[in-house]
């Protein structure tokens, strides 16, 4: 049996309904975390990961990124595919997204490989709450 849905702040009431109509969900399936899709090599281990940008703008995913300790950006490219290459400890990372109006952003090495520093910023953006989440959360 589903959960009850909690009753939104009364400030939000007229965007949860536009809400429902529009998605046909309650608007307390999608506030807890932000979907992240991962790719995995033929060993399983974690090559890359994919975030929805949906309410998520380039900007604010390189804002993401630089406030994790230890990341030096490399170039920060709004209009190309790659829009942000960046080190961290010593690895160079790429956010991109592909073909330019993809409804994911692609986060990885440029090698494809496994690291550590992956997961890493795996569990950086999935922590992170858009604002539509955070609004909703009030």
């Amino acid at each position: 049996m589903a959960a009850k849905a909690e009753k939104p702040a009364k400030h939000l009431e007229p965007f949860v309904r536009r809400f429902r109509v529009v998605t046909n969900r309650s608007p307390t399936l999608i506030i807890d975390h932000m979907k992240v899709f991962e790719g995995h090599n033929q060993a399983g281990e974690l090559i890359y990961f994919e975030i929805p940008n949906t309410f998520l703008p380039r900007r604010s995913a390189v804002k993401i990124i630089k406030r994790i300790p230890g990341v030096k950006g490399i170039s920060e490219k709004l209009g190309d595919d790659v829009f942000f290459e960046f080190n961290l400890n010593d690895k160079t990372f790429e956010i991109m997204e592909p073909f330019g109006d993809n409804s994911r952003y692609h986060i990885g090495e440029e090698t494809a490989c496994y690291s550590a520093e992956l997961i890493l910023l795996k569990e950086t953006f999935s922590r992170h709450k858009n604002i539509i989440q955070r609004l909703l959360k009030r």
